[in-house]
């Protein structure tokens, strides 16, 4: 892992990589890993190197430990919703540096500090479980899956597995099952099918929402729409 920073570090700036010195300030770090965590596509990670100019040159940070929990505090505490990072403390000959690894978030969009809501008389931060409805509630089809998540749905796979990544061969495939739904988030829906008690997910792109006119009640139609 040391080996990889080090070559992110001499390596010249990139969407995915930023450098900073240790005075540029909490707002700075938070902007920075805020940007990444927003941005990141699956499978790929950001660095914040924190105790080094824009042009590479390390100047290195006067107490390696303590800004370690520095950035896990602002990543953590005043990013909303928490942002989660791997730190690394590198030793170089200019001194030590540390590496902030930001990771894919399907949680995102992620704020630099909490949103607010009012109870009673007062301004207090939404729970995390209220900021997320909150947010998922602006979409149509996010809002319908939050307001029937107690109910039982009929659920039809066409041409995949349920949970499955890729399409099945045979495009006549189709399954049927009843489900209710165990999570939404910003980009996946989680079902739970009632005959086996297994869980799967499918992107909220598959997911196209009907009605079942025969047990009155919500139905899924699941079919890649190509990726």
């Amino acid at each position: 892992m040391n080996d990889e920073l080090l070559k992110r570090l001499r390596d010249t700036e990139d969407q995915f990589t930023e450098r900073k010195l240790e005075g540029a300030g909490s707002a700075a770090f938070k902007k920075a890993l805020v940007a990444f965590a927003n941005s990141l596509p699956p499978n790929r990670t950001a660095v914040l190197f924190v105790g080094v100019e824009d042009d590479g040159t390390v100047k290195g940070v006067s107490a390696p430990d303590k800004q370690q929990h520095t950035i896990r505090e602002l990543a953590e505490k005043e990013c909303y919703p928490p942002i989660y990072v791997d730190l690394e403390a590198l030793n170089t000959s200019q001194g030590t540096v540390i590496a902030a690894i930001v990771h894919y978030s399907d949680r995102r969009p992620h704020f630099a500090g909490p949103a607010y809501v009012r109870r009673g008389s007062q301004s207090v931060a939404a729970t995390d479980q209220l900021y997320r409805k909150l947010l998922l509630s602006q979409d149509d089809k996010r809002r319908f899956l939050l307001d029937n998540c107690t109910v039982t749905w009929t659920i039809e796979h066409l041409n995949k597995e349920p949970g499955a990544s890729q399409p099945l061969f045979d495009a006549r495939a189709r399954s049927v099952s009843d489900c209710t739904i165990e999570e939404v988030t910003a980009f996946f829906v989680r079902f739970k099918a009632l005959a086996s008690g297994g869980l799967f997910t499918e992107m909220l792109q598959d997911v196209h929402i009907s009605f079942d006119d025969k047990q009155y009640r919500p139905r899924a139609i699941i079919w890649p729409t190509g990726r």
